[in-house]
């Protein structure tokens, strides 16, 4: 089972489980727009390596959320600015199941 999947080859859009968020992210990668950030992957959805870090900003009913970490040879490391409760901690990413 893969990691990521590709969800949109035209606009290089990807998506992976965050266990600490309990949702998807997406990134993209090899997308020539200027409209989104792009970021480098290595390609192997089952050790998924992307660079630079990968931030996302959100909110629900209990405030502001904030998922940041390093996505390494198909681990999540979480940075200590996290709100969830994988904050600091590096995780073996899930299998992505649509």
């Amino acid at each position: 089972m893969s990691k990521v999947v590709l969800v949109d080859e035209e606009t290089g859009e990807y998506w992976f489980y965050c266990p600490g968020c309990e949702c998807n992210h997406r990134f993209w990668a090899g997308n020539k727009s200027s409209c989104v950030p792009n970021w480098d992957f290595n390609g192997d959805a089952d050790k998924p390596t992307i660079s630079p870090s990968h931030r996302v900003i959100g909110g629900n009913e209990h405030g502001r959320t904030v998922c940041h970490s390093f996505i390494k040879d198909g681990q999540i490391q979480y940075l200590n600015d996290c709100t969830h409760q994988l904050t600091g901690q590096t995780v073996r990413m899930e299998d992505f199941n649509i």
